[in-house]
């Protein structure tokens, strides 16, 4: 017995397809600019690095940071680490969030206001996506950087050459 299949269905798998395939060459080039991508911001210093960190006014308190932080100057323009789509924009204990899909891979950049994308939104490398918010804990103006793959990964690799740490 034979089966017809719907032209709308095959049309389904063969965007289905095109997507994996196109999600599987985003990602492949991601992963050769590892050690090349630029950084979120064009200048800062590095004030919590990724894994466990003494807690900055209880020493003895380690705390887990799932990416780096990066103090700025005001009005510090963070940018697209690599070409990608805005996967979400989200508010999380009163800090705003960009997280950029780059086939497998996410780029997540986390106290920014104002935002200029939006969910769906295509980016390029070093495009504008918004400006590092003072912080709410205290008069720095700090982006938190992420890079995931299944899970957290230091973001350290991945980048071009190191910012000054504190």
């Amino acid at each position: 017995m034979k089966r017809k299949v719907s032209f709308s269905v095959l049309m389904f798998i063969l965007s289905a397809l095109i997507i994996s395939l196109s999600s599987c060459k985003t990602s492949d080039s991601f992963v050769k600019q590892k050690g090349k991508l630029p950084w979120p911001v064009e200048k800062g210093v590095i004030v919590s690095n990724f894994g466990s960190n003494p807690h900055p006014d209880v020493p003895s308190v380690m705390i887990e940071n799932h990416g780096i932080d990066i103090r700025v100057d005001p009005d510090a323009p963070v940018r697209a680490v690599y070409e990608g789509e805005v996967n979400d924009v989200f508010s999380i204990l009163g800090s705003m969030v960009v997280m950029i899909r780059h086939g497998d891979y996410v780029t997540v950049y986390q106290n920014l206001d104002p935002i200029y994308v939006k969910k769906g939104d295509k980016v390029k490398a070093k495009q504008t996506i918004g400006i590092v918010a003072k912080s709410s804990l205290n008069d720095n103006y700090i982006l938190h950087f992420e890079v995931w793959k299944d899970s957290f990964m230091d973001p350290n690799p991945w980048l071009s050459c190191k910012l000054k740490k504190k």
